[in-house]
């Protein structure tokens, strides 16, 4: 894995083009927005696309994406009105796969790849990251699925670390859908860093969901940065490879019948701060070239 970083310290947010921040956003307003850092570049989101054109080092990363695969109708994201809530750490998905086109040009060697992509596009806030995390994105573009997951430890309070997830499951084929929280469900997990597997049981009131991502620890070898309180530190390590498979089991009068099956392939799968596999972690040598 190959990636640029830049942390700009002046940059310019804009709403319905030309006019700041004043208040913060609704659940159901349709995203128009711009981020733009002078030095770097920027991108800019309406309702039906996203433009966006960066140039970093030798490196110009650009494209543009349609209308975004929503989370839900509403407007809500995977925490629901949780959002609501002064939680320490918000996480909301604009985008489960939005078709569009990109261009990545090396501005020294002209080397230059681009073609289409479906693209996942989400948003953080709050106060840092959690001291241990896992991150997953997937779709299959042949069944028309996608699966959606974080799941880790949230600190409350400066004290206790709380188990959370939040979990979503779609087949726009059969036009299924699953969403849960801690709020709705109660979930087992297996979280193997050294050998790059994450297994996830969930139980809701009506339905199971079992969960199996899996990645070569080779893949896991890039400490990439992430916002903590002390501003953005290596603490995480991702693969763009990974495996998942996902089965969807409804509760009935005779235990649990399957009722849907999914396989997904280049699965995004990330791996954060204490789930990271303590032998030969990179992070640690990240860290320490830093300080």
């Amino acid at each position: 894995m190959k990636h640029i970083e830049a942390f700009p310290d002046n940059y310019t947010i804009l709403v319905k083009g030309d006019r700041p921040v004043t208040v913060d956003p609704d659940f159901s307003s349709p995203a128009r927005f711009s981020w733009s850092a002078e030095q770097f570049g920027y991108f800019n989101v309406t309702n039906n696309t996203t433009v966006f054109d960066f140039t970093i080092s030798d490196v110009r990363f650009q494209g543009q994406l349609g209308p975004p695969l929503p989370w839900s109708e509403n407007g809500l994201g995977p925490a629901g009105y949780l959002d609501a809530l002064p939680l320490p750490l918000h996480w909301y998905v604009y985008s489960l796969g939005s078709v569009g086109t990109y261009q990545w040009t090396n501005l020294t060697s002209k080397q230059v790849i681009k073609g289409r992509v479906l693209a996942h596009q989400e948003k953080n806030w709050g106060n840092s990251f959690p001291p241990s995390w896992i991150w997953s994105q997937a779709i299959n573009d042949t069944t028309n699925a996608t699966f959606t997951a974080s799941v880790g430890d949230v600190t409350f309070f400066s004290a206790a670390d709380v188990p959370a997830h939040l979990i979503g499951y779609r087949n726009y084929k059969t036009d299924f859908s699953l969403s849960v929280s801690p709020a709705n469900s109660i979930v087992k997990r297996k979280i193997d860093g050294c050998h790059g597997t994450v297994t996830l049981d969930v139980f809701t009131a009506m339905y199971r969901m079992k969960a199996v991502l899996t990645t070569e620890p080779s893949t896991l070898k890039t400490c990439l940065p992430g916002p903590t309180e002390q501003g953005f530190v290596p603490v995480c390590v991702e693969s763009f490879v990974a495996m998942a498979t996902v089965e969807i089991y409804q509760l009935t009068w005779l235990g649990y019948k399957i009722i849907d099956h999914q396989h997904f392939s280049r699965v995004a799968l990330e791996f954060g701060g204490n789930f990271i596999c303590s032998v030969n972690n990179p992070c640690t040598s990240a860290f320490q070239s830093k300080t």
